[in-house]
């Protein structure tokens, strides 16, 4: 059983998706018995949080039907490439030279419930990225997740779902439109080059290292975010091997 919009291959569109998935006949396609507009099934409003038997597997299938498989099949640029504070969160990074995307990332919210439904797009809280962004923006932002009084094997993730956002600390939006120099990217290729302790005895974070060559963007042609940052060549700036 499936509605119209299901027929025609439209899952995001569906107004039928039960409490494990986010349409009515789980991303399947075409059924013979069709679901009309005026049929009252279709006034079934969408599950959220403590309704949903699980949470998570349903945020990842509705994170599936945004950014679908097919959309990585046509080698897609990571949506962070070149830019200089993507992500959000806590510690934005330096986006990639321009890697092709392979992963759905949520962030800087990491519940997997948000998925920009209510937007025309993805691309403020659910990602189609590179696998270097995604890991590196993780490595350094995922300790900020944690509660107090978690331990080594517990489950950090707020029950139904909820907003997952930074504990006691300022949560930044992601950046769409403040660009980096091939120099700042330059030198965040460096970084991610050294070994973790060789970063730790750099301050942690490339933003607080002496590689970070930035400074506060000026308005850009557009108007709205920054021009290009990162202004010295790194390799003036401290000598880190090869």
């Amino acid at each position: 059983m499936a509605c119209p919009y299901c027929n025609l291959e439209f899952h995001a569109l569906c107004e039928l998706p039960d409490d494990t998935e986010d349409c009515c006949c789980g991303g399947k396609g075409y059924e013979p018995d069709v679901i009309f507009a005026g049929d009252p099934r279709r006034k079934k409003a969408r599950l959220e949080g403590s309704m949903l038997r699980d949470p998570l597997s349903t945020g990842r299938h509705r994170a599936a039907i945004r950014i679908p498989e097919e959309y990585f099949a046509t080698k897609p640029e990571c949506a962070w490439a070149r830019l200089a504070a993507a992500g959000g969160g806590v510690r934005p990074i330096v986006g990639c030279a321009g890697n092709v995307a392979t992963d759905r990332h949520h962030g800087p919210d990491k519940s997997v419930l948000n998925n920009d439904d209510d937007l025309p797009e993805f691309g403020v809280n659910l990602h189609a990225i590179c696998d270097n962004c995604h890991a590196r923006w993780h490595a350094v932002n995922d300790k900020f997740y944690l509660p107090p009084d978690w331990k080594k094997g517990d489950n950090a993730r707020p029950e139904n779902g909820a907003e997952w956002l930074p504990v006691g600390k300022p949560c930044l939006p992601h950046d769409p439109g403040t660009f980096a120099t091939d120099i700042l990217i330059k030198a965040h290729e460096k970084w991610w080059g050294l070994t973790p302790y060789m970063r730790d005895q750099l301050g942690g974070y490339f933003n607080d290292s002496p590689l970070y060559a930035g400074s506060e963007s000026a308005d850009s042609e557009a108007g709205e975010y920054g021009e290009p940052v990162g202004l010295s060549d790194p390799d003036d700036s401290i000598a880190v091997g090869p």
